[in-house]
């Protein structure tokens, strides 16, 4: 079953709408994730830090799913009307091979002096992103951040069949395959173990064994789901909508630790993502995150997340212990003016030249 007239139509205003608040809210969850890892234990072994300031460091790596959900969403918009024949569909690996892979090489490759030990055999699942489908294996982890990108990997290899199959869903049958996701994300969500990140999922009592890029799929179809919604304008414009998600997502961060605030704050993120793709430019909310700069920022907050762990090493390395302190200070101003030159520099440039080197409709 194709989409309707009116599904198209609906696509066809929606063409041209920007995107520049989800943009920026990308560099706020990179910054809350590299703050979780640089700060949530400094917060927990101090006496002054208040609890609430603790909690938000410690619920900081939530960053991660809200990556993943606004992958699926943006995925779902940018190739909202491909068909994914063979042209096409080399066009998108293209494209997703030169947006992920040339950051995540350089920060691999800067990582390597840091390495405890080089493990021939099996290094080299990173190099391919496939290191979450192995985590047992004994693979030394040169940038520990990288996983979240050999599980995005295998988001980009399931999306042009599932999109496609999510399309061309009836919108009754839409929403119930959204009601269907958030009960599975629900339910993952709620029965996590501290050692889900490795693919384990505590269900009724028993262990359940699971890829990682398995576990962490639901999260990546509640957006293309999401997506899908928004190109056929099934979604209030309401600023108060986006007010009220991100509340949402800030209380449950703040008040605890547990499963059930984290999965509140979860399901909150699809919402807001909506929203703040709906609503009007003149909303205070979107004039506040459709700021140059912050637009800017967000742009790097890829480069941002793969590089907190390299730079982090390299000025524990190489600042003198007696300044030390002011180089944990100095980290995350450093870290953010150092993505963006690599974002402007490196990573855009190579994202060009990728393209026009390999992609068939670019080079048409």
């Amino acid at each position: 079953m194709s989409m309707s007239t009116g599904d198209n139509a609906s696509i066809a205003r929606r063409s041209n709408i920007p995107l520049d608040a989800l943009t920026s809210l990308r560099f706020f969850a990179a910054l809350a994730v590299v703050f979780y890892h640089s700060g949530a234990g400094f917060a927990a072994n101090s006496h002054f830090a208040p609890k609430i300031i603790e909690n938000l460091l410690n619920n900081g790596w939530l960053g991660v799913p809200f990556f993943f959900i606004l992958s699926g969403f943006i995925l779902s918009y940018a190739h909202r009307g491909i068909h994914f024949d063979t042209i096409e569909l080399k066009s998108f690996v293209v494209a997703r091979f030169a947006r992920l892979y040339p950051v995540y090489l350089l920060a691999l490759l800067i990582s390597a002096p840091f390495v405890d030990h080089f493990n021939l055999r099996t290094d080299w699942f990173q190099f391919v992103l496939l290191q979450t489908w192995f985590p047992r294996s004994g693979a030394t982890d040169w940038n520990f951040v990288a996983w979240t990108l050999s599980v995005e990997a295998f988001f980009y290899l399931i999306f042009p069949m599932a999109f496609i199959f999510i399309r061309k869903l009836p919108t009754p049958k839409l929403l119930g395959g959204l009601g269907v996701t958030v009960g599975a994300l629900s339910l993952i969500w709620l029965n996590m173990t501290p050692q889900l990140g490795d693919g384990e999922l505590s269900l009724f009592g028993m262990l359940a064994p699971l890829p990682r890029p398995l576990l962490r799929v639901p999260e990546f179809v509640y957006g293309m789901f999401l997506g899908v919604l928004f190109l056929r304008g099934l979604f209030t414009r309401s600023p108060w909508v986006a007010y009220a998600a991100l509340a949402t997502v800030v209380i449950a961060a703040a008040s605890s630790t547990a499963d059930l605030s984290q999965t509140i704050a979860l399901l909150a993120f699809g919402p807001l993502i909506l929203s703040l793709a709906t609503i009007g430019k003149d909303s205070f909310i979107r004039r506040i995150l459709g700021n140059p700069l912050l637009v800017v920022l967000g742009g790097a907050s890829y480069t941002l997340y793969l590089l907190q762990y390299p730079l982090r090493k390299y000025m524990a390395a190489f600042v003198p212990d007696p300044w030390q302190i002011c180089a944990r200070v100095a980290f995350a101003p450093a870290l953010v003016c150092v993505s963006v030159f690599v974002f402007h520099y490196y990573e855009g440039p190579m994202r060009r030249i990728l393209r026009r080197a390999f992609d068939p409709v670019g080079r048409s």
